[in-house]
């Protein structure tokens, strides 16, 4: 049987252990609704968007670089605005993949019917 032992200064050890801190950069929006301009610098092209966006007549580029909605959201957008024509109201935009009541509540300050 073997014994061992460990010895230690306390003193060097802290009486109090300092939190680990990560800072990670995010890219920040925020819409007030009336003309709030997002320039993403995550696509290779740069697109600058000012928000509110008519969802009747945003493109693919522009559409994804509203909160919550990304490249595949974006296409489910124009596949059912090609399928019913106008979308005439923001609620109907639940019928479209992947959209749910959540997301149209957060998408909801960067988009206008017109």
């Amino acid at each position: 049987m073997s014994i061992f032992l460990v010895a230690f200064n306390a003193a060097t050890i802290p009486s109090v252990v300092e939190p680990e801190i990560h800072y990670y950069q995010q890219e920040s929006l925020s819409a007030s609704g009336n003309g709030d301009v997002f320039s993403s610098a995550s696509t290779s092209e740069s697109v600058s968007v000012h928000f509110p966006i008519n969802i009747n007549a945003a493109t693919k580029e522009e559409l994804d670089q509203i909160p919550g909605i990304g490249p595949v959201k974006a296409q489910a957008i124009l596949d059912y605005r090609e399928a019913v024509g106008v979308i005439r109201s923001v609620e109907e935009l639940v019928n479209v993949s992947g959209i749910g009541e959540k997301t149209l509540e957060n998408i909801r300050p960067y988009i206008v019917l017109e």
